[in-house]
């Protein structure tokens, strides 16, 4: 059960949510008994949508933490929808329910992938829960793994690029460097100083892809994100093209964290650059404000534990991304 809300110093409080739960379902008493007894073991702690057939729920654009499914018979046909409603949704739970009198219907069902099985008559809240939250675990668990290869894969990939490319700019370095030092044209020695610049910034690009790669920062401090923010905010409202206007609401008191200035700047106005182009025009906000998370969040293959926090939200007037989208 969710305890009472605590209001922090900072005036701001973060919560997970509620468990968000596609049923699947074209009886009309699975339809009724399952939110009643979810709305049991928690009145706020589920958030509950309904499908009536697997193609519907297929075809659902909205991201879900569980989906359960409700097999009346456990035939080819049924273990197929398992099959396609576990392809279409890969990042979410998968509850099973079969049929009580059906030796082995649940054994069928993980195989064919679901994560957990329940009998569907006859539910109970603490097996209905337990059975739900270890579902959500389960898929959690699955999706981190899977960032976390990805991670991996594109840190060895940045790694050898940063490696070779590093290379290669010392070789140029040292070639420009004795041209312009050889040149007695003023006018020479300006355009290879200019090509000197631009080898040593992209040198320092190399640097940021060995940084990712290693998967640290390169240089953490802890900064008042107000103070830089406000200071950078002309430079990235600047980034805005005539259509788009960027509207920054940031914090009156300090917001400390620990962090690379130029990384989080870097991926800000990425992030900026993004929310313009998803945007036909209108307002792009940035807004950083200070959170205390009281309770653990978990999305897209990534752990927040419970803590204080500064929260940067970027909003655009676009139409947001596909499921298929928000998996990659």
């Amino acid at each position: 059960m969710r305890q009472p809300d605590e209001v922090t110093a900072s005036g701001e409080l973060e919560r997970a949510g509620g468990i968000r739960l596609l049923l699947v379902s074209a009886d009309p008493s699975v339809r009724r008994q399952l939110p009643e007894v979810l709305a049991r073991i928690d009145s706020t702690g589920f958030e509950v949508s309904e499908a009536r057939d697997v193609d519907q729920a297929i075809v659902d654009g909205r991201a879900f933490d569980v989906l359960v499914l409700d097999l009346p018979a456990l035939e080819a046909a049924a273990l197929a929808d398992v099959e396609r409603i576990r392809a279409a949704h890969r990042s979410c739970g998968l509850v099973a329910l079969t049929p009580p009198d059906l030796p082995g219907a649940g054994v069928a069902a993980v195989r064919a992938g679901a994560d957990d099985h329940l009998p569907r008559t006859g539910l109970e809240e603490a097996t209905l829960e337990r059975a739900v939250r270890y579902a959500v675990d389960r898929s959690h668990v699955a999706g981190e793994a899977r960032v976390a290869q990805r991670l991996e894969a594109l840190g060895r990939l940045a790694g050898a690029v940063s490696h070779v490319f590093n290379n290669a700019l010392m070789e140029i370095h040292a070639s420009v460097s004795f041209a312009a030092d050889s040149s007695a044209e003023a006018a020479t020695r300006e355009e290879l100083g200019a090509a000197l610049d631009a080898v040593e910034r992209a040198a320092a690009l190399t640097h940021r892809l060995v940084a990712f790669g290693a998967r640290e920062p390169r240089d953490p401090v802890t900064c008042d994100l107000d103070a830089l923010l406000r200071e950078e905010a002309p430079r990235l409202g600047a980034g805005m093209d005539d259509a788009h206007r960027l509207v920054d609401q940031l914090p009156e008191e300090p917001a400390c964290v620990s962090c690379d200035p130029q990384q989080l700047l870097g991926a800000l106005r990425r992030v900026l650059d993004n929310a313009r182009q998803a945007s036909p025009g209108g307002c792009v906000s940035l807004d950083v404000r200070p959170v205390t998370l009281v309770e653990t969040i978990r999305r897209g293959g990534q752990t927040v534990r419970p803590g204080d926090y500064v929260r940067i939200t970027v909003a655009d007037e676009g139409r947001g991304l596909t499921r298929e989208s928000l998996e990659r």
